[in-house]
C-alpha cells in the first residue's frame, strides 16, 4: 500500500488468505494430477478477478 499498488484501506490479511486458499487447492488438484493446462486455467481465474478482489477487502472489517 505504500508504494501505490494497492488503494487505501484494503485488507491485505483478507486478500492474503486468498490467494493462500487458492493455492493450497491448486496444490492439491496438482497432487492429484492436474494438468498443467488445469492449473494455468484456475490461476487465470483467481488472476482475472484481482480487481474486484482488491475493491471488495477494502469495504470488509479486517480481522
Amino acid at each position: 500500500m505504500a508504494e501505490g499498488d494497492l488503494p487505501q484501506g484494503t485488507n491485505c490479511d483478507a486478500i492474503a488468505a486468498y490467494v493462500t486458499s487458492i493455492q493450497h487447492g491448486m496444490s492439491i488438484h496438482a497432487r492429484d494430477g492436474a494438468s498443467r493446462q488445469t492449473l494455468t486455467a484456475i490461476a487465470d481465474c483467481c488472476a482475472a478477478g484481482w480487481d474486484a478482489m482488491v475493491e471488495a477487502s477494502s469495504t470488509t472489517t479486517q480481522g
